[in-house]
């Protein structure tokens, strides 16, 4: 019987550990009145790696610790000031990928919407989306 794991660099299965709906309040922009005042940023994060030893071992050491997930994106978000939110969503997927990954952690996708951007009109949101990958 071929085991979940030898299957998984067989045939490239990637699970997932989704965090969605983030809310941290940060000063991200390109005018200065949104670097003054914080305003809220919405995160979605999915973690893309093997689950099947953690599903077999029931041991955090075997996944990726989503509290530490959760707090280095805050970290990111509240501690740090960029123009663009491709470049806040570039650093918190390199934070990531390079601090919470344990070896476990094949690729890491960020959606970060601003909620509050400054646009003549309606809307619900400006988001940006992107994923990078462990070097192989």
């Amino acid at each position: 019987m071929i085991s979940v794991s030898t299957m998984v660099r067989r045939y490239g299965f990637v699970d997932k550990i989704s965090l969605g709906g983030l809310v941290f309040w940060g000063r991200h922009g390109v005018f200065s009145a949104e670097k003054e005042k914080a305003q809220p940023f919405e995160l979605d994060l999915d973690l893309h790696l093997d689950l099947s030893v953690a599903g077999q071992s029931d041991r955090l050491e075997d996944t990726i610790d989503y509290a530490a997930v959760f707090s280095l994106a805050r970290q990111t978000v509240e501690e740090t000031s960029h123009n663009l939110i491709e470049a806040v969503a570039e650093e918190l997927a390199y934070r990531i990928l390079r601090e919470c990954g344990a070896g476990h952690l094949k690729e890491v996708t960020v959606r970060i919407r601003k909620v509050q951007a400054p646009l003549p009109g309606t809307f619900r949101k400006a988001e940006v989306e992107i994923t990078r990958r462990v070097a192989t």
